[in-house]
């Protein structure tokens, strides 16, 4: 037999246990704000820009072209090279395999530019590697290779472009849907496992039948006077009999 799912009754779940999923869902989004705030560290991004040949307004030939598609290769493959990350690393102290992690190198479709994209938790030290590395390259390929095609467009740390990756905003935003799908999913999971009897409904739906109900629910001082001054105690009378008298 197919289950099917019954809105309806998860809409009276969530209804009922509305407490639950307001004080879970502000407890859950309070810890994820104060994470992001106090624990997480903001990640920024610094670009270096290194051309590739020269820059021409008219069309370049074939043999050109193929030129600074090979030299736009060698310059991306060298700037990962063990050459520059030694000197980097002498540098910065920074271990190679977090070095690598750090640097990312772009180059759009019929481009000469090289992007030289560096991420950290401290700007400087982003705008650091970024120009140390944009150098770097263009000193040791020119000095080694005897060439004087590649040229560093971002020549000081303040031509460096820098910004923040991360936004706090989209992050507390994520947050606070996460905390209310984990309260209302803390919310069925104790209807789900609690087995206590709520209505009379409940009870018939077992194919049982409710014989009477008893309102266990505190009632006003003013009922429970009424009620009192309604009924005596009951006086035990000789023969053992008990009986109850009503006081009009």
């Amino acid at each position: 037999m197919d289950e099917s799912v019954d809105i309806k009754g998860i809409l009276k779940i969530l209804r009922r246990r509305i407490v639950t999923i307001v004080i879970t869902s502000f407890c859950v989004f309070a810890l994820i704000a104060l994470s992001l705030i106090f624990l997480v560290k903001p990640t920024y991004e610094a670009t270096g820009y290194l051309l590739v040949g020269e820059l021409k307004t008219e069309e370049q030939y074939y043999g050109e072209r193929q030129e600074i598609d090979m030299l736009l290769a060698s310059s991306i493959d060298f700037i990962k090279s063990p050459i520059i990350l030694n000197t980097i690393n002498g540098e910065f102290n920074i271990p190679h395999d977090e070095l690598i992690e750090k640097i990312t190198i772009n180059n759009n479709d019929n481009s000469q530019i090289i992007n030289v994209v560096v991420r950290d938790n401290d700007p400087q030290i982003a705008k650091g590697l970024a120009s140390t590395i944009t150098e770097t390259t263009v000193e040791t390929m020119n000095g080694s290779f005897d060439m004087d095609a590649i040229q560093v467009l971002s020549n000081t740390e303040e031509t460096i472009s820098l910004t923040r990756v991360d936004n706090v905003a989209l992050n507390l935003v994520i947050g606070f849907v996460v905390s209310l799908i984990m309260g209302g999913s803390l919310a069925l999971m104790r209807d789900y496992f609690d087995d206590s009897i709520k209505s009379h409904k409940e009870i018939e739906v077992l194919g049982l039948t409710v014989l009477g109900e008893v309102n266990l629910k505190d009632q006003p001082r003013s009922q429970k006077t009424k009620a009192n001054k309604g009924l005596e105690v009951a006086k035990r009378k000789k023969g053992g009999k008990i009986s109850a008298e009503k006081s009009y």
